[in-house]
């Protein structure tokens, strides 16, 4: 009798002990969240990230429930949506808390996505989305994550900035060079003016004109009118030709 009921005792806690295994392996799983880049271009306008569930063998029945962290000068909103076998999710824009659940869930599929919208003209050079707290759970077993996605912006405003002074600091300056095209005699008596200059001194004199004083270079009496009246060409004529008779009358007495 006595060995009857170890033996039965022994196969119980056998039983137990395989049901608590198979419970923990059937119901074991993870969560892990993936950014499809890390490097934000210029143009870029939103960030994604993708939660999926990984090595989930339940019975379907699951939810979640977690922190979205992020820059609020860098992201304008955030949308956070399901996969179709989930519930839509809850999203507290104030606490950044988010809920969801699910009695289809399924191994290695994505269950939910968070999009953050970028602002225009971003200044920063990095930031970091933070998922705290996500905590996904059947009600007996649970797995809890807390990730920080770093991005970095590729050419924003300040690093075209910076970028714009540092060519501008490297850029090979050439100094200015002044050709000389004076001749070597050119070059002399350039020389010599300033040498001439330098020893005679140029100097103004200004000489003191009176008022009173007489300008020689003009007449001090009136100049007479050059015209001659008609009186005076009848005298001349007369005089001419009284000349000439007593001329001939002169040489009729010669020749006599």
């Amino acid at each position: 009798m006595k060995k009857i009921t170890l033996v039965i005792t022994i196969l119980m806690l056998i039983c137990i002990a395989t049901n608590v295994y198979a419970t923990e392996t059937i119901d074991a799983f993870s969560i892990e969240a993936q950014t499809d880049s890390n490097d934000v271009s210029k143009e870029q306008k939103q960030v994604t990230i993708d939660i999926y569930l990984r090595n989930y063998q339940g019975d379907g029945t699951l939810g979640y429930e977690g922190k979205l962290e992020y820059d609020k000068d860098i992201f304008e909103s955030v949308t956070i949506t399901a996969s179709d076998e989930w519930d839509k999710v809850v999203y507290d824009t104030t606490t950044g808390k988010f809920v969801s659940t699910t009695i289809e869930a399924k191994t290695d599929t994505k269950i939910a996505q968070i999009i953050l919208s970028l602002k225009e003209n971003v200044n920063a050079e990095t930031t970091q989305v933070g998922i705290t707290d996500l905590i996904i759970s059947d009600g007996t077993i649970e797995d809890t994550l807390d990730k920080s996605i770093t991005y970095t912006f590729l050419n924003n405003v300040k690093q075209e900035e910076n970028l714009s002074k540092s060519e501008e600091e490297t850029e090979v300056k050439l100094p200015n060079i002044e050709v000389d095209t004076t001749t070597k005699e050119e070059e002399t008596i350039k020389e010599n003016k300033e040498e001439n200059d330098e020893e005679t001194p140029k100097q103004l004199t200004v000489e003191s004109v009176q008022k009173n004083s007489t300008d020689e270079t003009k007449a001090q009496t009136t100049i007479p009118q050059t015209g001659t009246s008609m009186f005076g060409t009848i005298i001349i004529v007369a005089i001419l030709v009284l000349g000439i008779i007593g001329y001939i009358k002169y040489r009729s007495i010669e020749l006599k």
